[in-house]
């Protein structure tokens, strides 16, 4: 979705009132945290979990916003991204 929509995730991520609200928005921050616990297995480090969620949508927010990627079309950023993302979460191809 992030690639599709990457103008929005530009506006998302630089947009000083909505960081802060999803930031203050307890049950997104609780979302958030538990869908990466998942994802990375780190179900029993509440500090861990939600920083490895902040560096892992950090990375894919920024990746799909970054001019060195302006010019791909998006099926070829949306598969780099998912294989970079397997690497990264060391998860089996």
């Amino acid at each position: 979705m992030a690639v599709q929509r990457r103008k929005w995730v530009s506006t998302l991520t630089s947009d000083p009132v909505i960081v802060r609200l999803l930031g203050a928005h307890e049950p997104f921050r609780v979302f958030m945290s538990r869908l990466y616990a998942v994802l990375l297995d780190e179900r029993d480090d509440d500090n861990l979990a939600r920083v490895s969620a902040a560096v892992l949508s950090a990375a894919i927010a920024g990746a799909v916003v970054n001019p060195l990627v302006t010019d791909l079309d998006d099926d070829t950023l949306r598969s780099t991204l998912i294989q970079l993302t397997e690497r990264m979460l060391d998860l089996p191809v």
